[in-house]
C-alpha cells in the first residue's frame, strides 16, 4: 500500500511539473479592440508547450456599410479552429460570395495579437444586404 501511495504521489507531482512548465494543454482568451468600433475576441490553445489553434471567434458590433444603410455586424463564436503557423493565423466565413476574413498574428510571447477584420458582400437578414466594411478594419487583442 506505502508503494502505490508513493507511485500516485510521484505521477501528481510530474503532473504539476508538466502543467507549470506549460506541457498540459491549457488555452488562453484573448480580446479587444477594433479600429472604428466593435471587438473581437478569441481562444488560443496551446499543448507541449507551443500555441497550435486559434479559435472560437467572436466579432461584435463592427460598423458596416450595406445597401440599406448602415448598421453594426456581429458573429457569434465559431465552433472550429485553425492552425497557428509562424506565430500568424487566418479565419475565413466565406459563404458564396459573402467574405468575412480575420488575420492576425502573435507577439513573440503570445501575449498580443494584432490583425485585420473584413465584411464584403454579407446579408444580415432580409434588412440589410450587401454589407462591407469597406476595407479591412485593425484590431489588437491581449490576453484577459
Amino acid at each position: 500500500m506505502r508503494l502505490v501511495t508513493t507511485v500516485a504521489c510521484m505521477v501528481a507531482f510530474a503532473a504539476a511539473i508538466l502543467a507549470s512548465l506549460g506541457y498540459a494543454s491549457t488555452v488562453r482568451d484573448f480580446k479587444g479592440p477594433v479600429t472604428g468600433g466593435g471587438r473581437i475576441a478569441f481562444s488560443a490553445e496551446r499543448q507541449q508547450g507551443r500555441f497550435f489553434s486559434v479559435g472560437l471567434f467572436s466579432v461584435t458590433r463592427v460598423p458596416v456599410t450595406c445597401d440599406e444603410g448602415d448598421t453594426k455586424y456581429s458573429h457569434a463564436r465559431t465552433e472550429t479552429a485553425v492552425h497557428i503557423k509562424h506565430r500568424k493565423f487566418h479565419y475565413d466565413f466565406a459563404r458564396g460570395t459573402a467574405v468575412a476574413k480575420i488575420t492576425g498574428k502573435f507577439n513573440r510571447k503570445f501575449s498580443k495579437a494584432k490583425g485585420e477584420f473584413r465584411v464584403a458582400h454579407v446579408d444580415l437578414g432580409t434588412n440589410f444586404t450587401n454589407c462591407t466594411t469597406s476595407g479591412p478594419r485593425t484590431w489588437t487583442a491581449h490576453e484577459k
